[in-house]
């Protein structure tokens, strides 16, 4: 979104059907939004004077702040809210191990998110930590956790807008039951063979277990230092 004191956007000007006054939409790309200013659009004719601030709410919908005295046509002084697209958000914790924020649509964009959990249904919080974007999406997670199996999670974003750097807050609060612990992972242990072509194989140290047994027969014992038993390819001495 953009605002401020301006009737020209890219080369757009105002005209009956592209009104770009004061306020306009741009694409991802950085190009004008032709629909958000076009006719029927909800942008079309722009404020009738400056628009000092805007605020995208958790809902899609935006609020306008300036010194302006008319809306798209409409009165509205100095304050005024437009329609948009719908925001949707969703706080998922599917495992104990990993909190996950998806959120879409025209809600507002977050600069940093914090999650907390309650274990007596929102009476008390506890902080978990700051969350971290997935990827170069809108989403956000925060992982290597231990929640229990039933939990409370609160999910808080920063916003920020306006042209004296003002922030909001979006949040989100979710209770989960049944969370499971995953498995650990699979651990295959290596292996490995010796082949050795005396009868007598000698291991000096200390501190050895009394009693290990190998497969093939070999007994070491804390009191000596030799290890017996049938070698491969030969039989015990």
């Amino acid at each position: 979104m953009l605002a401020g004191y301006f009737t020209s956007v890219n080369g757009s000007v105002v005209s009956a059907t592209t009104g770009v006054n004061n306020i306009t939409r741009l694409n991802a790309d950085g190009t004008r939004d032709t629909v958000f200013n076009a006719s029927g659009g909800i942008g079309l004719g722009g404020a009738n004077h400056y628009v000092s601030s805007v605020v995208l709410q958790a809902d899609g919908k935006l609020m306008l702040g300036g010194s302006f005295t008319s809306v798209n046509g409409t009165t509205r002084n100095l304050l005024a809210r437009l329609a948009n697209d719908d925001a949707t958000q969703s706080l998922v914790a599917a495992e104990t191990r990993k909190v996950l924020w998806t959120r879409s649509g025209a809600g507002p964009e977050l600069s940093a998110t914090t999650f907390e959990q309650s274990t007596d249904g929102g009476t008390n919080w506890t902080a978990l930590g700051a969350g971290t974007r997935v990827g170069t999406t809108a989403n956000w997670q925060l992982t290597g956790l231990s929640l229990p199996g039933t939990v409370s999670i609160h999910a808080r974003g920063r916003t920020t807008s306006g042209a004296y750097g003002s922030t909001g807050l979006i949040e989100q609060v979710a209770a989960f039951t049944g969370l499971i612990s995953p498995p650990p992972p699979a651990v295959t242990p290596s292996t490995a063979s010796l082949s050795i072509a005396a009868t007598m194989l000698t291991i000096t140290g200390t501190n050895f277990d009394p009693v290990i047994s190998g497969n093939n027969g070999f007994v070491l014992a804390r009191t000596g230092r030799q290890l017996e038993g049938p070698l491969e390819g030969g039989t015990p001495p």
